[in-house]
């Protein structure tokens, strides 16, 4: 499978499917115990982090599928600082955020004392081909690829081709529908 129709996949996910799969990525990642926690009473999910080996130190993690994710962000990040007492905060991403874009929260964030990093659709899928967990990332996603002999050239089933494209095909309709104009 290819790296970029996995993440056009992670891109199209509803949050409930998102969110599990950011726990898979975040498992593979390192991260110790990754669980699911009410938001700050925002109906949102976050998730609580024990530590990032070798650091010892906890990390707030927010989990999001919104296009205005630089704002909520900057907020949660200052909520996890205030009433989690921890200054490591990352941002789980079903969307792709450039760097240069995520540099300017960040910095914002680093004078406030807080540290910053990113994960988005690309990082995400990036690591989970890497790490052979393309089948079970699309299990979550809805997807079910079969796996040939040669597990290094999965293909997509026809029926999940179909499905494939029809996400595809809602997604543009509701973009279009948003006339391009840059709000989300």
């Amino acid at each position: 499978m290819k790296l970029e129709v996995l993440k056009n996949l992670i891109e199209a996910a509803d949050y409930l499917s998102f969110r599990e799969l950011a726990l898979l990525y975040l498992k593979v990642r390192g991260f110790q115990e990754p669980v699911l926690r009410d938001g700050w009473k925002d109906g949102g999910s976050d998730v609580s982090v024990s530590s990032f080996p070798p650091n010892p130190a906890p990390f707030a993690i927010q989990i999001s599928v919104e296009w205005g994710w630089a704002a909520k962000a900057r907020e949660d990040a200052r909520k996890a600082k205030q009433k989690l007492n921890t200054s490591n905060f990352m941002l789980v991403s079903s969307r792709r955020i450039a760097e240069t874009e995520f540099n300017i929260v960040r910095d914002e964030l680093f004078k406030e004392g807080i540290s910053a990093i990113r994960a988005d659709s690309q990082d995400i899928a990036s690591l989970l081909v890497l790490s052979d967990k393309i089948i079970q990332a699309t299990e979550i996603l809805g997807v079910f690829l079969t796996a040939p002999a040669d597990r290094n050239r999965q293909q997509l089933s026809a029926r999940s081709m179909a499905a494939y494209s029809r996400i595809l095909w809602f997604r543009s309709q509701r973009f279009s529908r948003r006339g391009n104009s840059g709000h989300h």
